[in-house]
């Protein structure tokens, strides 16, 4: 019979008289940050094919033996119907956690929330809940987690929400990330800085980075000087102006000229120059600033 490969809550040895607490218990795992990066960053064929949901990919020589009287066609359909769901069930859940950290461009691990995660915290909150604790009489100190349903072969919607789960109670819950370059082709990553906020959001390297932000940040730049010439302009409205100066076309090509030589003495400059006709565009803006 196929054991499913399972999760240990293990009893830390503590002083004798003392009540059990929740910090002498430990969650040992076999699942590694690396396994969860490579089922997450994997095509839709090799996440079906992928070994966590059984511990045994070759399920279609296995499942004879487990069940002999099944037609193996039919249990690998209904597999990988399975296997396919599941893997999206888990893509979902981690995106879901990963967004609940973002608030618009910007974003900060640490401000992750199963508020914003409903489904990613409901599925892990069925792990936990559904999972049967099996006590190893070898050690009398290990508590194996299992699934309720042993006739299951592989029950890989339990698999699921068991990576879901260890994901969301392990530090990686703020480590794991997603770059955000649309053609990265390993889009999640692992990063160490979960307190800092990210202007951009999170990228796997900085050619990605460069890659995706460059058009942002050249319009971020272009706005932010447009609204520092329209201050200018105001101020040298306000000083100089009468006020019908919006129809005074001598005034106008002086405001311009004063603009240019303001922009001239910037380091860089989104702009050379401004014209008459750029005064004209933006005349209500500058009386309302």
């Amino acid at each position: 019979m196929i054991v499913l490969v399972s999760d240990s809550i293990i009893f830390v040895k503590r002083t004798a008289g003392k009540r059990l607490l929740a910090i002498d218990l430990k969650l040992q795992t076999i699942l590694s940050e690396q396994d969860v990066l490579d089922l997450l960053n994997s095509t839709q064929e090799a996440r079906i094919v992928s070994t966590l949901w059984s511990g045994d990919a070759f399920y279609e020589t296995n499942c004879a033996a487990v069940h002999p009287d099944i037609d193996v066609d039919e249990f690998c359909k209904m597999q990988r119907t399975g296997r396919k769901v599941a893997a999206r069930t888990v893509c979902t859940c981690i995106d879901e956690w990963i967004d609940s950290g973002k608030n618009g461009t910007r974003e900060t691990a640490s401000n992750r929330h199963e508020s914003r995660a409903q489904q990613a915290a409901l599925e892990a909150a069925a792990y936990w809940k559904t999972s049967r604790t099996v006590l190893e009489t070898s050690t009398l100190s290990t508590l194996r987690l299992l699934p309720q349903d042993q006739s299951n072969f592989e029950n890989p919607m339990w698999q699921a929400r068991r990576i879901i789960a260890l994901v969301l109670s392990s530090d990686l819950r703020l480590r794991i990330a997603k770059c955000r370059y649309k053609n990265c082709e390993r889009p999640y990553f692992v990063f160490d800085k979960p307190n800092k906020t990210y202007e951009y959001g999170l990228f796997c390297c900085v050619e990605h980075n460069r890659s995706a932000t460059v058009p942002t940040r050249v319009q971020a730049r272009r706005r932010k000087f447009e609204d520092k010439l329209i201050a200018w302009a105001a101020k040298y409205v306000r000083e100089h102006a009468t006020p019908d100066w919006q129809a005074n076309v001598i005034f106008k090509e002086k405001l311009a000229k004063r603009l240019t030589s303001l922009i001239a003495k910037e380091k860089a400059p989104t702009r050379d120059n401004v014209t008459k006709n750029w005064v004209t565009r933006n005349a209500d803006q500058i009386s309302q600033n």
